[in-house]
This record gives C-alpha cells, sequence and structure tokens, in this order.
C-alpha cells in the first residue's frame, strides 16, 4: 500500500509540474493517456476472463459430441437456447412431419403468435426443430409453434 501511495504521489508530482512547464494541455494529454492505459487494462483483464470461457465451451461441445447422443443436440453458441435453456431441458413437444414444417414455412407471411403461444412453448419448438437439424430463425419457429399450439 505505501508503494502504491508513493507511485501515486510522484504521478501527481509529475502532473503538477509538466502543467507548470507546458500549460494546462500538457495536463490534459496526461489524464488522456492515463485514461487509456487503464482501458488497455481493463480489455486486456477482459480477454484473460474472457479465454478460458471460450476454451470451455469448445471441450463442453466436444465432450456433448463425442458421447451420448441426445447430448449432441445442445447448442451452447445459441443464444436463445442458452436463454432458455432451463425450461427447454424439462420438455419435449412434438413437431409437425417435415411437409407441414415446409408448407408452414412456403407462406407468403409467417404467422407471428397469433394465438398468444407462450415464449417457453416457442422456445422448445425452437430447440426441437435445431436438434432435428432445421436451420430456422425465432421467427420461423413462432409460425409452426402458432400452428402446434394446443393441437
Amino acid at each position: 500500500m505505501r508503494e502504491n501511495f508513493e507511485r501515486k504521489k510522484l504521478r501527481e508530482f509529475f502532473h503538477d509540474e509538466m502543467v507548470v512547464k507546458l500549460g494546462d494541455r500538457s495536463g490534459q494529454l496526461l489524464k488522456m493517456k492515463e485514461q487509456d492505459l487503464r482501458i488497455q487494462r481493463l480489455e486486456e483483464m477482459f480477454t484473460f476472463m474472457i479465454h478460458p470461457l471460450a476454451i470451455l465451451d469448445s471441450l463442453l461441445i466436444s465432450f456433448f459430441r463425442h458421447y451420448g447422443s441426445e447430448l449432441a443436440n445442445i447448442y451452447f453458441g445459441d443464444p436463445i437456447i442458452d436463454l432458455f435453456w432451463a425450461g427447454i431441458k424439462k420438455e419435449k413437444v412434438q413437431i409437425p412431419s417435415n411437409e407441414i414444417i415446409m408448407r408452414l414455412l412456403s407462406g407468403e407471411e409467417l404467422l407471428l403468435n397469433k394465438k398468444n403461444v407462450p415464449i417457453s412453448y416457442i422456445a422448445i419448438v425452437y430447440y426441437e426443430l435445431k436438434s432435428n437439424g432445421y436451420k430456422i430463425s425465432w421467427k420461423q419457429a413462432s409460425t409452426i409453434a402458432s400452428y402446434t399450439y394446443n393441437l
């Protein structure tokens, strides 16, 4: 703590001397440089924290791809599935046949939750479709969920 206090006093002394000798503009430049250094340090800390999480995410994905077919359907990178994961893993829904899905998605206008379908139900349908290899959007999943809800 004493060393930090002494460094702080030295920085303040240097700042004051620069302002006296070179004017206010030099003091402003020093403050900007110090702020840039703080931002750089924060970015480095953030990067240091993110890399281990990215490595862990890759390891988990690799693990789930190698062990168990039911585990291979987990999409860690999908923000929608990440958000609703707690509710998704508890429930299952029966998705319609491929022909019905294609008919629903080929329509000119996608249905937008016209039956007041709960968002959690749409998330489950979204997950089930993704798990079955469909590359769909949230809007498309809403259309299919609207069709299947309370059938």
